[in-house]
């Protein structure tokens, strides 16, 4: 399709500046999904998966410009989720239709009170990703550069042999299940969602 091989691949190619190789190591490929913030924000982010890390990089279709980047190293994830998103049960969000994946390198620790309540934090331990809005368009015919199933699956096998190599005494935790949105009452979040704020929709004729 022709926003795939030209506004995506540009945007893949300008990202893939940012590969350091010596850290990252080789790059093997990338999708345009969906991330939702410790506050119930969607936003969409390409991911670049590399041998070493997953970068997940902000940019902007309209003005092809590539805003920022956050690198997770994949020798500190502790686990790796997949299943149907919920929120915690006295929270007041209405029910999610569709699930995603949550990758966490926070070993386990609790989120300070700055970074619970502050809606800017940039340093979450954990990530949460869904599909991209344009796999259900039907005019798409190549649905994998925005399916997170299969960015997990490549995800999954790409830490695990990095945990092969460098953390052989330990096993990566694969879990199967529901994924948590720690979310309670956000209508902001509900507003900006439903408007498609966190989306650069001006593709040159495909929308979603």
């Amino acid at each position: 399709m022709w926003y795939q091989t030209s506004h995506f691949e540009r945007a893949v190619e300008e990202s893939k500046s940012i590969i350091n190789e010596e850290l990252d190591g080789a790059f093997k490929s990338a999708w345009l999904l969906t991330e939702i913030d410790h506050w119930d924000f969607e936003r969409e982010k390409i991911l670049l998966l590399c041998d070493n890390s997953v970068i997940v990089v902000k940019y902007n279709f309209i003005n092809e410009t590539l805003y920022e980047y956050k690198r997770i190293l994949l020798r500190i994830i502790n686990s790796i989720s997949i299943g149907d998103f919920c929120y915690p049960n006295s929270s007041f969000m209405p029910e999610r239709k569709h699930g995603g994946i949550q990758v966490r390198w926070d070993q386990g620790h609790e989120l300070s009170f700055g970074q619970r309540w502050n809606p800017w934090c940039t340093d979450i331990p954990w990530i949460t990703l869904s599909h991209h809005p344009l796999i259900y368009n039907r005019k798409e015919t190549d649905t994998v550069t925005y399916n997170v199933d299969e960015f997990f699956e490549s995800l999954v096998a790409a830490t695990s042999k990095v945990f092969t190599l460098k953390r052989p005494n330990d096993t990566l935790r694969v879990i199967e299940g529901p994924v948590t949105i720690e979310s309670y009452a956000s209508p902001a979040s509900l507003v900006f969602n439903q408007s498609g704020i966190g989306f650069f929709r001006d593709r040159n004729g495909v929308s979603f």
